[in-house]
């Protein structure tokens, strides 16, 4: 009975977690960020080449990608044998995630179990299953999860061993290192944090050999990838550390210095040092912020749902109980916590790049929820004879608290944070795959031709074959993005474009070119592709030859879920809803 309980609690943990985050998941997040296609379409191209997009980068040379962002290193070598075999798509692009971070949702549990318990473990795998952050980051393909179930595997399989069987916890460390760059900032520290306890925690006679060797080898790739920045892709990010911000550390304090009365210390109050102090101390505090983690989230893009916190309200005050209580009846275990908890903040507070916490302080998420776990825990122990009525009680708030995010995920995030996702560049790229039959040249310009290249490769399923696959590489490497009959074209403005439009070719521009030298039909008027959150143009086209013979919109006003799902909508419904109709030339 014992062991079907055991295996039990694990079930219904997973059923939860897969069906939340596999609940349309062909159709929400509404699209897929430029960071997030470069890891999806790379594990494609890898499968069916063995290397990027652009034929230049092996993932086995553990560096950077080279060609435009230097992503990490691993990510898309460890997807391309899940999405390479499969057609891609929203689906098959998004499982392999959602499977991957509910295997962080069992770990997470089972080193909860480890310390304290079943109870205590099956309420911190349901709660991280039901937890905003978790849900929303699920169903992305962002490396900082994947990175951190690794360093927890890592943590669990040294806890669950003794000796030299703790080495086993290398391939894991080793993996979480190379799959975010984020995470190369605090995997020193975890790694001596865990050490330490686990050395100074374990009963017994033990040597000392094995930690040092677990620590020198996690030394070893620590500094292979310090001393190889310089000869790789990722060197061009150490600016993006507040210690390598000189200029815009500089212009910061001659403006202070500037704006101040001079005095004698003047210098000793204004400069990099007390900079670069006050940057890190803030950014460190904010992302434990109650603003960020309960009422708001992070108001950045596709980071969070922007009007919901990470956690819910009641988690607030189940967090301050669950930390005392740890810190009174399970010592050890809070100190781990505790320790992991101050160093998870580092990869966010080092940062130049403003202020983003919710991936770079990932490892913080999982450490919250088991101390949210164990005041709910506590509180129904504490319950006595009651236990049962509390239990109910915390499910039915959990409930509504959950249906509220899940209706304000699926039914309004959709609409107003639609190009946190690029929504826009997912119309586009249905689109051209529809009206590039029935027009002679398609050409789009905009100053990031490859961000929208990519997506179409992903959107419109042709990148399938290694023979495409291989024509790709040729057109990249030449920075000429073309496939068929379409173009991707750099420019800055309209007069940069030397293609003539007639009446036989459309002519796509994105909002940030600046443009009065091409004039519309006027038999065919101008449509746009916009916001659908403030109805704002983010493409015009020119002699459209899809949508023209169909009523359009002056105005995106989604009306259903099914307008969603792009590739079941026929060109009529397509145009009806996502493409607009202007009279602004």
């Amino acid at each position: 009975m014992k062991t079907i309980k055991n295996k039990a609690w694990l079930i219904i943990i997973i059923a939860v977690s897969l069906f939340i985050r596999l609940w349309w998941i062909e159709i929400f997040p509404v699209g897929i960020t430029h960071d997030e296609m470069d890891y999806i379409i790379n594990a494609k191209a890898i499968y069916l080449t063995g290397r990027d997009t652009s034929g230049t980068w092996s993932p086995l040379s553990l560096t950077a990608k080279s060609y435009k962002t230097p992503t990490a290193e691993l990510p898309s070598l460890i997807m391309a044998p899940f999405i390479g075999p499969i057609k891609l798509s929203f689906r098959s692009a998004k499982i392999p995630y959602v499977i991957a971070n509910t295997f962080l949702i069992i770990i997470t549990s089972l080193i909860v179990f480890h310390f304290i318990g079943f109870r205590a473990a099956f309420i911190t795998g349901l709660l991280f299953a039901i937890n905003p952050w978790s849900i929303h980051f699920s169903r992305t393909a962002f490396e900082a999860p994947l990175a951190i179930c690794f360093f927890l595997t890592g943590l669990y399989i040294l806890l669950k061993t003794k000796s030299w069987k703790i080495l086993l916890t290398f391939p894991f460390f080793f993996l979480g290192f190379f799959s975010y760059h984020g995470t190369k900032l605090l995997f020193l520290p975890f790694v001596l944090v865990i050490i330490m306890f686990h050395y100074f925690t374990t009963k017994g006679s033990k040597s000392k050999k094995p930690y040092i060797v677990l620590f020198l080898l996690s030394l070893l790739i620590f500094l292979y990838f310090t001393f190889s920045l310089k000869y790789q892709a990722a060197g061009n990010r150490t600016k993006e550390l507040i210690f390598f911000a000189s200029n815009t550390i500089s212009q910061v304090v001659d403006y202070e210095r500037r704006a101040s009365i001079p005095t004698r210390v003047t210098q000793i109050f204004s400069n990099k040092a007390t900079h670069i102090i006050k940057a890190f101390t803030s950014q460190y505090l904010a992302s434990v912020s109650s603003t960020l983690l309960f009422v708001n989230g992070e108001q950045r893009g596709a980071y969070s749902t922007w009007h919901h916190g990470l956690f819910y309200y009641i988690d607030f005050i189940l967090l301050l109980i669950g930390i005392i209580v740890m810190a009174n009846q399970n010592k050890h275990f809070f100190y781990l916590l505790l320790s992991l908890g101050l160093i998870a903040p580092l990869p966010a507070a080092l940062s130049n790049l403003g202020e983003s916490y919710v991936l770079r302080a990932a490892l913080l998420f999982p450490i919250l929820i088991i101390f949210v776990s164990r005041g709910i825990s506590f509180l129904i122990c504490a319950s006595g004879r009651l236990s049962k009525l509390s239990a109910i009680t915390f499910v039915i708030v959990y409930f509504i608290f959950l249906t509220n995010f899940l209706y304000l995920y699926f039914y309004r995030y959709p609409v107003y944070g639609s190009e946190g996702f690029f929504f826009s560049e997912r119309i586009l790229s249905h689109y051209i795959h529809r009206v590039k039959n029935k027009t002679k040249q398609l050409v789009v310009v905009s100053k990031e031709p490859w961000f929208l290249f990519e997506q179409y490769l992903f959107y419109s399923k042709i990148y399938e074959t290694r023979e495409i696959a291989k024509e790709v590489a040729q057109t990249i490497q030449t920075e000429e993005y073309s496939y068929e009959n379409i173009k991707f074209i750099f420019a800055q403005t309209c007069e940069e474009v030397s293609t003539q439009l007639d009446k036989n070719m459309t002519l796509i521009i994105n909002k940030d070119i600046p443009c009065t030298k091409f004039q519309p039909s006027t038999e065919v008027p101008i449509k746009i592709i916009a916001n659908t959150e403030d109805g704002g143009w983010i493409f015009k086209i020119y002699n459209d030859h899809l949508c023209n013979n169909y009523s359009t919109q002056t105005y995106p006003k989604p009306t259903s879920i099914k307008e969603y799902q792009l590739s079941q909508l026929d060109d009529k419904l397509f145009c009806n809803a996502w493409i607009m109709t202007t009279s602004t030339p």
